[in-house]
């Protein structure tokens, strides 16, 4: 990855991370669910290790390639939510990839 794209995921985390200080972790994964690119706010400390994050972006990958046959239907993905008792996730395309 070149520096110039490492500067533009590192300005995404950071205006996503700003958005709301309910946000807590920023992670960009490839189309493949492989994490390019992670951020934490502050000193907080993560629920899952960069290994449990990583397995779990695969896994929405594959769920989320599951869901493109839906979308002559019903539409292009905007977001996908998953809320856990503990932390919400969204799953937000930032491309059409």
């Amino acid at each position: 990855m070149s520096i110039t794209n490492n500067n533009f995921l590192e300005a995404l985390e950071n205006e996503l991370l700003s958005l709301h200080k309910s946000i807590r972790w920023v992670g960009i994964t490839n189309e493949d669910g492989i994490q390019i690119s992670e951020k934490y706010r502050g000193d907080l400390k993560p629920f899952l290790t960069k290994e449990e994050n990583e397995d779990y972006a695969s896994h929405t990958m594959d769920r989320h390639r599951k869901r493109l046959k839906f979308q002559p239907k019903l539409g292009e993905l905007e977001y996908a939510l998953v809320k856990y008792e503990s932390v919400n996730r969204a799953i937000i395309p930032i491309n059409k990839n």
